[in-house]
């Protein structure tokens, strides 16, 4: 597996990990990248982004012979689908993960993701934000202890969980290109989301100085 796709840069491109943790076809995921791509291009240009997913979608149980944290050289797994996904973290200076909050928790492909590894998360830069329709950051918190306290990443800023109107989660309205709501009135950038512009930018200039 090739290490990713990716948009380079003449001048030493900072290199971010953007996972997505979901890729429910009908939710609000492409249209909240949508409008997360151009925040991420501006605030740590020149940009090597680097979309994770297609490494992940692969990974698959967790049933090779090895236990992540014994293996210190990442041609050592036992699988070659986390080989790539060891060497493609490895090789990221720090890792967005945009995560939906699924019944008070984080999804089970971002678990399996990081789990498949060991080692690759100690002291890797870590940027996450959550969303969905409750906005109390219960998955993100998961996650914040999860990688800061087992795997001892070192987690940048603190944006917690975008609270979306329940029309977007269990109406008809969606987020659409760059964050546009589809099947609202006016159909622009709503309001509870081009607050958040300012925040992510925060974080990422904290990542950026890191």
């Amino acid at each position: 597996m090739a290490l990713a796709d990716s948009t380079h840069s003449n001048a030493a491109p900072f290199r971010l990990g953007l996972l997505n943790g979901s890729d429910r076809p009908t939710g609000n995921a492409v249209g909240l990248l949508s409008w997360l791509t151009p925040i991420l291009e501006s605030s740590l240009a020149p940009l090597d982004l680097v979309q994770l997913n297609p490494y992940t979608s692969v990974l698959g149980p967790i049933d090779a012979p090895e236990c992540p944290f014994t293996v210190e050289d990442p041609t050592s797994y036992a699988r070659l689908e986390t080989r790539a996904w060891s060497e493609v973290v490895r090789s990221c200076d720090a890792i967005f993960i945009l995560t939906p909050q699924h019944n008070y928790g984080y999804p089970a492909s971002i678990k399996l993701a990081i789990d498949h590894l060991g080692r690759e998360w100690s002291g890797k830069a870590i940027v996450l934000l959550g969303y969905g329709g409750r906005g109390d950051g219960k998955g993100v918190q998961q996650l914040r202890e999860v990688l800061g306290g087992a795997l001892r990443a070192k987690l940048v800023g603190n944006l917690g969980e975008i609270k979306f109107p329940m029309d977007l989660v269990s109406g008809s309205s969606r987020l659409g290109s760059q964050g546009k709501v589809i099947g609202a009135e006016g159909g622009g950038v709503p309001l509870w989301l081009s607050g958040w512009e300012s925040k992510v930018e925060v974080a990422l200039r904290e990542l950026r100085g890191q």
